[in-house]
């Protein structure tokens, strides 16, 4: 996962702020965070691993999707950070599912469904699916 110090700043224009290393046509992601639950007060407030919340991993207004940890798949999706406080964080609206302590997690929603910010992040796509609203290009990370 992602370390807070390469965790860009919302009130930075980023990636302008970082060093050319001098090549042409970079394009740069980061890998988007996921936390695990590791308490839960209701469907909208859950405690997240000490630390997580305090290293900046998740800003509020970014949106996340409720996954199980053992085969990944998303339980609920689309719901909006309201606040962070210590560990804990609490959504706009609850998830539509009951988080389970050591059972879900979080992660980003899908590219078409986050807030531009979170744009900045590596997402997963074929060869051939374009991200549908910007038309961009797939990042490559390997070359066969």
């Amino acid at each position: 996962m992602q370390p807070v110090a390469d965790a860009p700043d919302p009130d930075v224009d980023w990636p302008d702020n970082l060093t050319d290393p001098g090549f042409l046509d970079q394009r740069f992601a980061c890998i988007s965070p996921s936390s695990n639950i590791v308490t839960v007060t209701s469907a909208s407030v859950f405690t997240l691993k000490a630390g997580e919340v305090a290293r900046a991993k998740w800003r509020v207004g970014w949106v996340l999707d409720l996954f199980d940890l053992q085969d990944g798949s998303v339980v609920a999706q689309d719901e909006a950070i309201l606040s962070l406080s210590t560990d804990q964080i609490t959504l706009v609206a609850p998830f539509s599912t009951l988080p389970v302590a050591d059972l879900h997690g979080i992660r980003f929603s899908e590219y078409d469904n986050v807030v531009a910010s979170q744009k900045n992040f590596g997402f997963v796509s074929d060869d051939d699916n374009d991200f549908p609203s910007d038309s961009g290009k797939a990042y490559r990370i390997m070359y066969g």
